[in-house]
């Protein structure tokens, strides 16, 4: 009996991930050539944008690689894991900076410091998770590749 269960989505939608991730790159790009581009946000031009980036975001990280195995699971749950510790670790130091400025009168400062919680934005934090964890899986497939060679 197989008692696993893998929540994740097959690999195709991986590749559609990355394919609307690749076309909101362009609409974007048009949207800045073009002049349409309204810098507020909420707009229309930027939500044309945003809504094919979040759900290419989304597929590229629910999805399964086309080789998934027990090494790439761990990987997987591993970089969730730091990722966690680091967004808890940087909003602590977030909130004690503040509490800091404020009971000093610094209040100037906080705008200096404020840039820390952008990397607690899901956005951020998604992106974060793709970068590295198709950095490992790469450093590990050439890792992998350079044993078998010897």
């Amino acid at each position: 009996m197989n008692t696993k269960t893998n929540f994740l989505l097959p690999h195709k939608f991986q590749i559609a991930g990355w394919w609307g991730l690749l076309a909101s790159a362009a609409i974007f790009a048009i949207l800045l050539c073009t002049k349409i581009y309204v810098p507020q946000l909420y707009t229309p031009p930027i939500l044309l944008v945003t809504i094919p980036f979040l759900i290419s975001l989304l597929l590229i990280c629910i999805s399964c690689e086309k080789i998934d195995d027990e090494y790439i699971n761990a990987l997987r749950s591993r970089i969730i894991y730091y990722i966690i510790i680091a967004v808890v670790l940087i909003k602590m130091f977030y909130y004690i900076s503040v509490v800091i400025c404020t009971s000093y009168g610094a209040i100037g400062t906080l705008g200096i410091i404020s840039f820390i919680n952008i990397l607690s934005n899901p956005i951020v934090l998604i992106s974060i998770y793709i970068i590295a964890f198709r950095l490992i899986l790469t450093f590990y497939k050439y890792k992998m590749n350079s044993y078998v060679e010897q």
